[in-house]
C-alpha cells in the first residue's frame, strides 16, 4: 500500500466475494474476526473493501453477525455495529440499537472485535449508539471487566448516561463525545 501510494495512487480498493469464506461456523468465526481488522486497517490507512455475501448460501443469521462487524451494514441486516473508530483514544466504536434481540450476536461481536484496553480503560465511541438496555450495558461492561478494564463510552445520548446512573454499575463510564 505504501509504494502505491508513493507512486502517486491514492490508496487501494478491493471488492470480492467472500461467500466461500464463510459457509462453516468456523469460517464464519474467522472471517468475523478479520473483517474487524480489516475494518481497523481501513480507519488508519487509504484502503477501502467491499464484501460481497450470497444471501441465499449463508442465511440471515450469519448475515447479521458480518453485518454487525462493519460499520454500513443496513438495519435490514443488523441492527447494532461495532467497528472501528477513527476517534482519537476510542479503541472501536458502537452504533445503532442494543436490546434483547441483540444478546448473542453483541457477545460474539465482542469476542471476535479482540478489543484491547489502554490504560485499564476501554473507551468506545458511542455517539451512534441510539439505545441500549440495562442488560446489553452490563454485558458490555462485563466484558470491559474481562478485559480488566473500565467501560467508559463517549456519547452525548441521554439513555446510555441515564442507564449508568440508575444501574450504578460500577465499572461503567460516560464521557461526553468530543
Amino acid at each position: 500500500m505504501a509504494d502505491a501510494v508513493a507512486a502517486g495512487f491514492t490508496g487501494l480498493r478491493v471488492a470480492t466475494d467472500v461467500t466461500a469464506l464463510v459457509r462453516e461456523p468456523a469460517e464464519l468465526d474467522a472471517f468475523a474476526r478479520y473483517e474487524h481488522q480489516a475494518d481497523r486497517l481501513m480507519a488508519d490507512r487509504p484502503f477501502s473493501a467491499m464484501c460481497a455475501f450470497n444471501r441465499t448460501e449463508i442465511g440471515a443469521d450469519a448475515l447479521a453477525q458480518l453485518g454487525s462487524m462493519h460499520p454500513l451494514a443496513t438495519e435490514s441486516v443488523t441492527r447494532f455495529h461495532l467497528h472501528a473508530s477513527d476517534r482519537p483514544g476510542c479503541v472501536a466504536a458502537l452504533s445503532g440499537e442494543l436490546d434483547l434481540a441483540s444478546g448473542l450476536q453483541l457477545q460474539l461481536a465482542l469476542d471476535r472485535a479482540a478489543l484491547t484496553p489502554f490504560d485499564g480503560k476501554l473507551v468506545l465511541d458511542a455517539t451512534g449508539l441510539t439505545f441500549v438496555d440495562g442488560a446489553r450495558l452490563a454485558a458490555i461492561a462485563d466484558h470491559a471487566s474481562g478485559l480488566g478494564a473500565v467501560l467508559v463510552l463517549r456519547t452525548d445520548q441521554y439513555v446510555p448516561r441515564r442507564l449508568a446512573e440508575m444501574l450504578t454499575v460500577d465499572n461503567v463510564r460516560i464521557e461526553a463525545a468530543s
